[in-house]
């Protein structure tokens, strides 16, 4: 954290530059996202399993947030809580992979937009 204090933080504008960036080595399905503006999660070798939890865990994240996952997509439940705004092919050092970067969505949002779907059907 001091080496990006020292080296990086002064790139950024006054209000970029007073924003917090923590870096954590903990389980992460343990750690509190809910903060978080963007969640990296490079996930080629993880099974069904947790991709479901993780998928789970991001739907606790603040409406705009991103999400960018590595080879494996997220699991959208029935709240279709995130949808996909880009991906992006790219070469790892083990290889071809695919970004995927979604986007949650306001609950809120989805709830007024079934309701005019609704409204315009009726």
């Amino acid at each position: 954290m001091k080496s990006f204090d020292k080296e990086i933080r002064g790139m950024f504008d006054e209000q970029k530059r007073s924003q917090r960036l923590e870096f954590l080595h903990k389980n992460f399905m343990h750690a509190n996202w809910k903060d978080g503006d963007v969640v990296y999660v490079a996930c080629t070798a993880f099974g069904d399993d947790l991709m479901k939890s993780i998928s789970k865990k991001c739907e606790q994240l603040k409406p705009g947030a991103r999400i960018v996952t590595l080879t494996r997509q997220l699991i959208n439940s029935d709240a279709k809580a995130f949808r996909e705004i880009n991906r992006s092919h790219c070469h790892t050092n083990f290889g071809p992979a695919t970004a995927f970067v979604y986007e949650r969505i306001d609950p809120m949002a989805l709830e007024k937009d079934r309701e005019k779907r609704m409204e315009q059907k009726g």
